[in-house]
């Protein structure tokens, strides 16, 4: 790199001498065609203006020869042509090159005046002569100094001439100097061309293996990503199974927690029949002696038997007792004062026997007596105790008249009863109130609050299952809680499905997996078909099926409006139009009806109760009516929308 660069230098040093000295060669030829033309425009006018008084001499045209000699070797020596004399000395030049030009003839009169002047000058006295020798010899003089100027001009000029020639030499050698560091310097540049091709060549191949390397890297990525993917597929299939073994697993429990709660229903039934029984037929000591005998696998034995045949005789004695019949009731009106007891005891109100023994009371006397005056007698803390000995008084004073068969159902039936609409949850405090039939059919909200029942969707369960049982005449058997013949999406009977048959169906439909957030939400049929603001939306919600997902939202709301009919669909169309709707969400909550502040109100009558705003109205009404005028005031209507 240093001997190149010297190189360099050394070419750009010849260069700038070549065209530095091309540049004076140019310089002095000009400088000298110039100094030539002076002196032959010097030499011409003088010439001229002389020629009258020597014209036998020829110096003047050897000096105007040699100043045109030197003029053509300093034009043929310059290497570019010299720039053309201006305009005055080149009509001098055509004038002089012409034979018969004026300066010839201005020569030839200066030739004859001179000669007439000398011949008239003959005469003239001396110091004329000695005027005219005095210009000759200054004209003389002036002519040698201009030879002089002439002749040093020309040594010069040879002078410079054999320099010139070396330049050129010069240039010759300057111009291979700097060509043969051209060609080193395009070699070098052709071999660090070469040096960085093979490096990037290098580069190339290196950013290949890299290249290679990470598409392998990223195809083993993909694989394992595949692989990961594979097995999330696996884990999600087998954790799908897992939900609908356990959703399958817990339908079964929830059906033996039926069964069993059945089973202990009907454990209650039988004990309190056999209570009744017990109560209804006062046996002897040594009877009720044989039956407690008899509880241990022993056979009664008479105080006194016979021989041989006491044991036989006691044997259909046993027999006959088991297949004996208990009697019917008798009604209220026959009852005394110890007969009272029992039927409080079939009431479920066994704890209020002893106050009605203090207060005398029989059967008459309760059907002759005012709410005013049970309610003073008994001191009944609980409302819905009272109310049921209210009601219980009032159908045996009625003949059962207004209560639609109510009496069919005990406080175990109800307790069956929310287990098939789908509020178990409500059980316990349900049996705490003893609610029968009776209190069923004419619930109020009030009553919803004092049994903790607070959510608009589970009142509205409540209201719509009412609004079933009496459409069945309170025989709740005859609910359908599976499909009977095998078909799970028939939906013939859509109104007397229980929650389990729901479930059933939600199987059926292709949603298993959220069949069991079915339990304890209170969803039946009649609430399906009988609710105007239940809809599939809120089924959905129910069913805690994400909102994302709405193509399983759409496939649920198509198999529920398949169930439901065309006009049912259209219903809750209608009344979702109407002004003032208010959907049914799952937070609503029903509102504390605030008490009046008028504390006199018009007296009842004897037979007149005020039932307050029942929970289903006893006359036949399509959702979103207003309450009746009997309604208490201050208390939520459910059947408005907004409840």
């Amino acid at each position: 790199m240093v001997m190149g660069k010297g190189e360099e230098r050394n070419g750009t040093t010849a260069q700038a001498g070549e065209s530095t000295f091309l540049a004076k060669s140019s310089s002095e030829a000009s400088k000298m065609l110039e100094a030539a033309l002076l002196q032959m425009d010097d030499i011409i006018s003088g010439a001229c203006a002389e020629s009258s008084a020597e014209s036998g001499s020829s110096e003047w045209k050897n000096s105007v020869k040699d100043a045109a000699r030197n003029l053509v070797t300093a034009i043929k020596s310059a290497p570019t042509p010299p720039p053309p004399p201006d305009a005055a000395t080149e009509d001098i030049l055509l004038q002089w090159m012409q034979p018969q030009g004026p300066m010839c003839a201005k020569e030839r009169g200066m030739h004859a005046g001179s000669r007439t002047n000398s011949t008239t000058s003959l005469p003239v006295d001396s110091s004329a002569g000695s005027l005219g020798r005095r210009r000759r010899r200054l004209r003389s003089r002036v002519d040698r100094d201009q030879r002089a100027m002439s002749h040093s001009d020309l040594i010069c000029h040879e002078r410079e001439m054999p320099r010139h020639y070396c330049s050129l030499q010069q240039f010759h050698c300057g111009s291979d100097v700097c060509m043969n560091n051209y060609h080193s310097k395009t070699e070098e540049r052709l071999r660090k061309l070469e040096s960085e091709r093979g490096a990037l060549h290098m580069e190339v191949s290196v950013l290949s293996e890299q290249v290679d390397a990470q598409s392998s890297k990223i195809q083993e990525l993909e694989g394992i990503l595949q692989d990961k993917k594979d097995t999330l597929r696996q884990m999600e299939e087998a954790l799908q199974k897992e939900i609908l073994s356990r959703s399958a697993l817990e339908t079964q429990k929830l059906e033996l927690l039926t069964s069993l709660s059945e089973m202990k229903l009907r454990q209650a039934g039988l004990e309190h029949e056999n209570l009744a029984l017990r109560s209804t037929s006062p046996l002897s000591n040594g009877e009720r002696f044989s039956r407690h005998t008899g509880q241990y696998s022993s056979l009664p034995r008479p105080p006194t038997s016979k021989k041989g045949v006491a044991f036989a005789e006691e044997a259909k004695i046993v027999i006959c007792e088991a297949s004996a019949e208990p009697p019917p009731p008798k009604p209220l009106a026959e009852l005394t004062m110890e007969e009272i007891g029992d039927w409080l005891s079939r009431l479920g109100l066994e704890c209020y026997a002893a106050e009605l023994r203090r207060w005398g009371a029989t059967g008459p006397k309760l059907l002759d007596a005012t709410q005013v005056q049970l309610e003073k007698e008994l001191d009944m803390k609980n409302i819905l105790h009272r109310k049921k000995l209210l009601y219980a008084i009032e159908s045996e004073r009625s003949n059962g008249a207004g209560f639609l068969g109510s009496h069919k159902m005990d406080n175990g039936a109800v307790l069956r009863w929310l287990d098939d609409i789908g509020l178990p949850q409500h059980k316990e405090a349900f049996h705490h109130a003893k609610v029968d039939g009776r209190v069923l059919h004419r619930l109020t909200t009030e009553d919803l609050l004092n049994l903790g029942v607070t959510a608009q969707l589970h009142a509205a369960s409540l209201r719509r299952g009412i609004q079933v049982l009496r459409d069945l005449n309170f025989e709740f058997d005859n609910l359908e809680r599976r499909s009977a013949n095998g078909n799970g999406a028939d939906g013939s009977n859509v109104t007397l499905w229980t929650n389990h048959r729901v479930m059933e169906w939600l199987r059926v439909v292709d949603l298993a997996e959220y069949a069991p957030n079915m339990r304890g939400s209170g969803v039946h049929g009649g609430l399906m078909i009988h609710e105007g603001r239940f809809t599939s939306e809120l089924l959905a919600t129910l069913l805690s099926i994400p909102p994302v997902k709405t193509l399983l939202r759409r496939h649920l709301t198509t198999h529920f409006n398949q169930i439901l009919g065309r006009e049912v669909v259209q219903h809750k169309r209608e009344i979702e139009s109407t002004l003032g709707f208010v959907p049914l969400t799952l937070t609503a909550r029903l509102k504390v009806p605030k008490k009046s502040q008028f504390t006199l109100k018009r007296k009842k009558s004897k037979n007149e109760m005020d039932f307050g705003n029942l929970v289903c109205p006893l006359e036949a009404s399509p959702p979103g009516t207003p309450s009746t005028p009997s309604s208490t005031p201050g208390s939520p209507n459910l059947n408005s929308p907004t409840f």
